[in-house]
């Protein structure tokens, strides 16, 4: 499973039956509808931009034909394999056989889709923006307060057309849950690298933040599994929906039947935006730069 035509195959089953968890899910890693009409006019160019760029389909791809179950035991059954250099996980197609499926950052290239190296015409990606430069980032965009920490990042202190475009990478990219006010370093990368058009591996920056969501559902059940599975705070499946995408091209890919009747895996929609605008204002706001306007 190490090359890129590896990356799903069906093996018989055997061995004793593993334990898998049912895992729901809850409304992260959505889609956007850049022509939905809820989006104020004073957003139209970011929209623009987002309908014809290196992450468009990373932002709007979807499917609504992969099976619930399929997306639910691959991802209690994932987990890092240091031999494949990927996340591995496994569902069962019938009694007798099962898929398993390889995530990592060719594969993402591969189904989202993402630019690789070599169609951005260079030799490789650019180094992922420091801590420092991320600050300055910010700060240059019209961060109407003081900011030293990554850390304590509120995107209400963007002006609202960095404050629109930080919120649609943060809703679609990303797991984030409830408030979608602090962000993480790789979210910075992605908006920094949009905006001075730079050759960051957007595929590797991604697949980190799926590889971190499911170590920490990993150490969740090492740490209580029957709490994980009973108490109130279950985890919910983080990006089902780049899962789904995933999983849906295996089973194109290896042929696979799916039974009528199954529960298809659901999929959520930004299609609102209302900034949160502070009393105190903003100082200007860094112009949109000119590559992003053609």
């Amino acid at each position: 499973m190490a090359s890129s035509n590896e990356w799903c195959k069906i093996f018989p089953k055997y061995g004793e039956p593993s334990i898998l968890y049912r895992f729901p899910i809850k409304d992260n890693n959505h889609m956007i509808r850049l022509d939905y009409p809820k989006f104020e006019e004073q957003y139209g160019i970011i929209c623009e931009f987002f309908s014809n760029c290196e992450l468009t389909q990373a932002l709007t791809a979807f499917t609504n034909e992969c099976p619930l179950s399929f997306v639910q035991e691959w991802y209690s059954s994932s987990h890092y394999s240091d031999a494949h250099k990927g996340i591995i996980g496994e569902f069962d197609i019938s009694q007798v056989v099962k898929c398993r499926i390889l995530i990592n950052p060719t594969i993402l290239r591969e189904v989202l889709p993402l630019l690789t190296a070599e169609e951005l015409q260079i030799t490789r990606f650019e180094k992922r923006p420091t801590s420092e430069t991320l600050l300055q980032f910010i700060r240059m965009l019209g961060y109407n307060i003081e900011i030293t920490r990554l850390s304590n990042f509120r995107r209400q202190h963007l002006p609202p057309i960095w404050n629109f475009m930080f919120s649609v990478l943060n809703r679609t990219l990303t797991c984030k849950l409830g408030s979608m006010d602090q962000a993480t370093p790789e979210i910075l990368s992605i908006m920094y690298d949009l905006f001075f058009n730079r050759n960051l591996d957007m595929a590797g920056i991604i697949f980190d933040m799926i590889l971190t969501s499911i170590e920490k559902k990993n150490k969740c059940l090492v740490k209580d599994p029957e709490q994980t599975t009973q108490s109130s705070k279950v985890p919910s499946i983080t990006f089902p929906r780049f899962l789904s995408l995933i999983i849906h091209a295996a089973i194109e890919k290896l042929h696979i039947l799916i039974a009528p009747g199954q529960p298809k895996t659901p999929f959520y929609i930004m299609n609102s935006f209302k900034p949160t605008i502070l009393s105190e204002g903003y100082p200007e706001a860094r112009r949109i730069p000119h590559h992003m306007l053609n």
